[in-house]
């Protein structure tokens, strides 16, 4: 079966790479698959991402190939988190990535972008 395009590949581990914009956006980078194994690096990822008092946070998931609902949990938890920061966050997922977070009911919960 062809894999689909603009969709990554199952990958090896989580790699995260983050970087703060001029304009104080933080963007969080992922790339590879997202399991269990890697809840206590994102969390604590993203409480680091809030604690920088960012204008915005970015996550941007166009390399994750795979995420199971431990991805979903984080973000879910980080949309939460930054509400309450009153911090905007932005989530790019992959179409494979949204149409999973739309199966979930996680949409509404979620600020998804393109």
């Amino acid at each position: 079966m062809d894999a689909e395009p603009n969709i990554p590949a199952l990958a090896g581990p989580l790699e995260i790479h983050t970087e703060t914009r001029g304009d104080g956006v933080r963007t969080i980078r992922l790339d590879g698959a997202v399991d269990l194994t890697d809840r206590d690096r994102l969390h604590a990822e993203f409480d680091a991402a809030l604690a920088a008092r960012p204008t915005a946070v970015e996550v941007d998931m166009t390399g994750v190939g795979f995420c199971s609902s431990t991805g979903l949990e984080a973000l879910v938890r980080l949309q939460a988190s930054a509400r309450e920061a009153q911090v905007p966050v932005r989530i790019r997922p992959t179409a494979r990535l949204r149409r999973l977070i739309d199966i979930t009911g996680l949409s509404d919960a979620l600020n998804l972008t393109s």
